[in-house]
């Protein structure tokens, strides 16, 4: 088949026919589509269901109709475990695997997506993975007083967010114990001697040689004296887990310090408010509530009562480093928004978007309802898109029309009240010379394939280029950034 798959002169198309015969009932046919399939929301079930609709253009996958209805109901019975044929599986882990039982080793011994372990409940509370191993009897029952809260924080957040800088911040604070206050101190970061203008400096030249580079750069490691092993547990301020920091000098050598990072990966550095930006959408993330309704006096205490549940955090920290493995996305600084959090091409939910637009804050969350969200102190309004919609979720009267045109062209259609001659209708079209940023933020459907809320992908800034209509407005805008090639298949 590889060899089939090669271009050559005069070779117009290659047809495979795979003579499906009976297999056994646990042979893995949802990841052998997966493969096949490459990156989607949607699930190998759906996309079989449906004639696999992302498939790269020009592209088939046919089936006959015997083998198709076999594979499915294969698909089916993989998919649709039940909490006991879980716990089962768990315990017949160490009869059919040499390697320890870890949260790691099960689900890469399984090929499992992380949401299939997070999806059960115990009277209406979800559960996680180390309660799943007390049911199994391969550990020791345990008592947490935030357990629930844990468990839903990884299940309906966690595994929601893909964020490089994110993942970073969560295990950095669990390495200083769950205090921000040691972070904001610089106790586990790395920038004691170098101020934000040049860090910002030294950040964006990386950005762009990692760019330039990305499919060559290996990741290596440096130890800087007697601070190194400290360094080594930093997640906040650089991209490898590893000490990596060049010395306070205006001269750094980029392509040096740009050599020591994964190709697919850039450095993350942040400021004092990033920190505590991070901090508070942590506790919206967990809490999901605004500060004073979480019982805490403030945020450092908020935090810090995530330290009396060991057990739990342990389960948090692996599944993050599982996650930032897995990671895939390239991040890309916001520098046109002093202090702002949150990285392009990352995907985020809205209580995270809405924190670092300054909206969510300790005292009060709030509330919108709207498809955008403004902040004119910060002068930046949010777009929120949801590409697929439904009658289900939405009225005949919302059902808006949004798409990208081309990798940097999005096709934006306003409320229905906005009109291009006064009020918001107005301000799209004069942003730029109110100075005033549009913020793009995607997402393919209202629910994932487990049926938790989906999150957004940032796509960056862009500007205004023209419109039609009114009442709604149709809208174009030029993104500052491209989209990236296996984004813009579903966004287009």
């Amino acid at each position: 088949l590889g060899r089939g798959l090669r271009l050559a002169d005069g070779k117009d198309v290659l047809t495979v026919l795979d003579f499906v015969g009976n297999a056994r009932a646990e042979y893995d046919f949802e990841h052998k589509f997966r493969a096949l399939i490459g990156r989607t929301r949607q699930s190998v079930l759906k996309e079989l269901e449906q004639d696999f609709p992302h498939l790269p253009l020009g592209c088939s996958i046919v089936l006959e109709r015997q083998a198709r209805e076999y594979i499915l109901e294969n698909i089916r019975r993989a998919t649709s475990l039940h909490r006991p044929k879980m716990v089962q599986k768990i315990q017949g882990f160490r009869h059919q695997s040499n390697r320890d039982l870890t949260w790691r080793n099960f689900m890469e011994f399984h090929h499992m997506e992380a949401p299939m372990l997070y999806k059960f409940k115990i009277a209406g509370k979800l559960i996680g993975w180390n309660r799943l191993c007390v049911e199994a009897g391969v550990r020791e029952d345990f008592q947490e007083p935030l357990e629930m809260e844990l468990s839903r924080y990884i299940a309906t957040r966690l595994l929601t967010t893909q964020s490089e800088s994110y993942f970073r911040f969560v295990l950095a604070l669990l390495d200083a114990g769950c205090d921000v206050e040691v972070l904001l101190k610089d106790k586990y970061s790395q920038n004691v001697n170098m101020d934000n203008e040049e860090w910002r400096s030294i950040n964006s030249h990386i950005v762009n040689a990692n760019n330039r580079n990305n499919q060559n750069i290996e990741s290596q490691f440096v130890n800087i004296g007697s601070t190194s092993n400290r360094l080594k547990s930093s997640h906040i301020m650089n991209t490898s887990t590893t000490g990596i920091q060049p010395k306070k000098s205006h001269n750094v050598n980029i392509d040096t310090y740009s050599s020591q990072l994964k190709s697919s990966q850039n450095v993350n550095i942040l400021s004092a408010a990033e920190i505590e930006q991070f901090a508070l959408m942590l506790h919206y993330d967990i809490w999901q509530t605004d500060g004073p309704s979480s019982g805490a006096a403030n945020l450092h205490e908020s935090l810090l009562r995530l330290k009396d549940n060991p057990v739990m955090l342990n389960e948090i920290r692996e599944v993050t480093r599982y996650l930032l493995d897995q990671l895939d996305v390239i991040e890309k600084p916001t520098d046109n928004i002093t202090d702002f959090p949150l990285r392009i091409h990352g995907r985020y939910n809205r209580d995270q978007i809405l924190v670092a637009m300054q909206m969510h804050t300790w005292e009060k969350a709030s509330f919108t309802q709207a498809g955008i969200a403004e902040n004119r102190g910060l002068a930046a309004e949010a777009l929120f898109v949801t590409l697929n919609k439904n009658e289900e979720d939405y009225s005949t009267s919302t059902m808006y029309e949004d798409y990208a045109i081309s990798e940097n062209i999005f096709h934006w259609q306003s409320q229905n009240a906005s009109r291009p001659e006064r009020g918001r209708g107005l301000s799209y079209i004069q942003h730029k010379d109110n100075g005033k940023q549009m913020l793009m933020f995607v997402r393919e459907h209202n629910y994932d394939t487990y049926g938790n809320t989906m999150s957004y992908v940032f796509l960056g800034s862009c500007d205004y280029i023209d419109h039609s209509g009114a009442k709604p407005m149709n809208i174009n805008f030029s993104l500052l950034e491209f989209i990236p090639h296996y984004h813009l298949k579903r966004v287009s």
